[in-house]
């Protein structure tokens, strides 16, 4: 071991022996079983009546919680009903809903025919075109 390895090790026994001389200071006491029946649990009234009063405020906050958690919960539950991100208008009126896809789905058609009229008009233009070319 070289010289700073002696120190370093020595700064690190010196840390822990303050600790030890620190802890054989306090004195630990062995935690012993005492069966109920020869523990001595009599209260006097005074400190019976503290913890009844302790349990009952203990009780009221425990409910007062629960009604707490209750009423969040309807809260939440109604703000929920109000908007479920899902659209539910469908089957308020089916004939109308009928009539309104028919008048869609025939301006598609009409769409989609105009482009295709489209289409072999400019086919028959570039016909019409190379057949002048090949006349000349």
């Amino acid at each position: 071991m070289s010289g700073e390895e002696k120190e370093s090790s020595s700064s690190y026994e010196s840390g822990s022996s303050s600790d030890e001389s620190s802890s054989e200071d306090e004195t630990v006491i062995k935690p012993v079983f005492v069966s109920k029946a020869q523990r001595n649990t009599q209260q006097t009234p005074a400190a019976s009546e503290e913890t009844t009063k302790d349990e009952d405020q203990r009780r009221k906050e425990i409910i007062y919680s629960k009604l707490d958690t209750k009423e969040t919960e309807t809260t939440t539950l109604s703000k929920k009903d109000e908007f479920d991100g899902v659209d539910d208008t469908d089957d308020i009126d089916p004939e109308v809903e009928f009539e309104n896809w028919k008048s869609r789905e025939l301006a598609r058609f009409q769409r989609d025919f105009e482009i295709i009229k489209q289409v072999e008009l400019e086919k028959e233009e570039q016909l019409k075109r190379q057949l002048q070319n090949q006349a000349e």
